[in-house]
């Protein structure tokens, strides 16, 4: 380690030379000189393997070895690296430039490790159906991996993630085993992309995996009741995200973020009834289009969210916007975490939201119903600057009991909409209807017993029904 050989030429402009070397060797610089040259490695060497050519030398690991320097360099490519059937090859430190990467057998293994930063590039794509091996990447280095895994017919085997490095996947990959390893802060960036069998499982705090493309895992990821992240970041494009995302450890635990400023879909489950994720954010300029039931103790949305299934979870609206499907049930509140006024919700469908909306200081600044003969169930306090029937004329709002709604009723012009306090004592404060459009009907008690009615403000309605002896309107 005090005093490398300069270097070792394998082979010249004569022909090409084998290289046969087992022990632990320090070698400032290997030269592959000729195109049919070639390394043997059963042991280590801490130096460069480097060529005059392009496309030059093969090097073969025949036993358990370790390289620490520089294979090939971006226009002097390497010809080929394969490790033998069983063989573990460490890379421990520099770039690597390959045309292309063999595996020998599935039990071949590659190891990327060490405290420095590297480029890895491979030429060729890995084919698993006749290259097949694992992958493990470790250390404090961080890697960008410029190399093609498994393609759809055909997954490569496995893909182990440690130490504290960010480890970067240029291209798509294709992967039956994706794991955590360790107690590290690991993370991993799928560029392009991923597809993944199994189940990925988080098994520390802190770690976190990127998808920058349409992904998916069929097995699902867990966090285990671990605090560490999911990140779909559409930077790149539009993506889609399918695998149900789950936390079957403590409750409140991890986080996913959906960023890039285009739109991200996720089809699946995200959290389970008892088992919510700690909190999903969805940045500003991005829009999260959620497929199925989402399940966290945080949702906070500076974006624009479409939520399809029913959602369990405190909703902070900062600037904004979020669309309900069809009879979707929202088990929480929506606050205002920006200013007074700004926020907008559009419900599709029937919908119901079982915490209030806004508050007096920071109100939303509008409800906008999206289909004609629904109901809009507001079972908490609302606070909303604009509630827009819009031409839904058939449409109805509904109030929790003892509740207070404090804002705008409107519809279009000509008039239509329903509120219904059959059932609920209510008090509205705002105006109701305008003079060129009344509200049909305000409903007050019912056939399961009476109801109250305080109103203030500007009212028109065409009917105000009192459906009970007891119901009362306080004006």
């Amino acid at each position: 380690s005090s005093g490398s050989i300069t270097s070792i030429t394998v082979g010249g402009n004569s022909g090409s030379s084998i290289f046969t070397y087992s022990g632990s060797g320090y070698v400032s610089n290997v030269l592959l000189n000729h195109e049919s040259s070639k390394i043997i490695l059963d042991g280590s060497l801490t130096g460069n393997i480097i060529t005059i050519g392009n496309s030059y030398g093969t090097i073969e690991i025949v036993g358990n070895s370790s390289i620490s320097g520089l294979i090939g360099s971006s226009d002097h490519v390497i010809d080929t690296l394969k490790i033998g059937s069983g063989v573990t090859l460490t890379l421990s430190g520099g770039d690597v430039s390959l045309d292309s990467l063999l595996f020998g057998s599935s039990s071949s293994s590659l190891v990327l490790s060490g405290s420095v930063n590297q480029t890895i590039s491979i030429n060729d794509a890995i084919d698993a159906s006749v290259n097949d091996g694992l992958l493990t990447l470790s250390g404090s280095g961080s890697r960008t991996i410029n190399a093609t895994f498994g393609d759809i017919t055909k997954s490569f085997s496995s893909l182990s993630i440690g130490g504290t490095g960010v480890n970067s996947f240029a291209n798509e990959g294709y992967f039956e085993n994706v794991s955590f390893i360790g107690n590290s802060s690991s993370s991993v960036v799928f560029s392009g992309g991923v597809n993944i069998t199994d189940e990925v499982l988080f098994t520390a705090s802190n770690q976190v995996i990127t998808f920058g493309g349409s992904s998916s895992v069929d097995g699902g990821i867990d966090f285990g009741g671990f605090a560490s992240s999911i990140k779909l970041d559409s930077s790149s494009g539009s993506q889609t995200f399918s695998g149900v995302i789950s936390n079957s450890g403590t409750s409140g635990q991890g986080v996913l973020e959906v960023s890039g400023g285009n739109s991200v879909t996720v089809t699946n489950d995200v959290g389970s009834t008892g088992k919510l994720l700690s909190s999903i954010s969805i940045l500003s300029g991005t829009t999260g289009i959620f497929g199925s039931e989402v399940y966290a103790s945080t949702i906070s949305i500076s974006g624009t969210s479409i939520f399809s299934g029913n959602v369990s979870g405190n909703i902070s609206l900062s600037g904004g916007s979020i669309s309900f499907g069809d009879g979707v049930t929202l088990s929480g509140s929506i606050s205002n975490s920006s200013t007074s006024g700004s926020g907008d919700i559009t419900a599709s469908g029937d919908f119901i939201v079982s915490g209030d909306i806004g508050s007096d200081s920071l109100t939303i600044g509008s409800f906008n119903v999206n289909g004609n003969e629904k109901r809009i169930s507001l079972l908490g306090n609302s606070y909303i600057d604009s509630f827009n029937f819009g031409s839904n004329v058939l449409s109805t709002l509904e109030i929790g009991d003892g509740k207070t709604f404090v804002g705008d009723i409107k519809v279009v012009n000509g008039g239509g909409g329903l509120i219904d306090l059959s059932v609920n004592s209510a008090t509205i404060s705002g105006n109701i209807g305008s003079s060129s459009g009344s509200i049909t009907s305000i409903t007050v008690g019912g056939n399961s017993g009476s109801s109250i009615f305080t109103y203030s403000g500007s009212g028109y309605v065409s009917n105000v029904l009192l459906n009970h002896e007891s119901s009362k309107i306080i004006l």
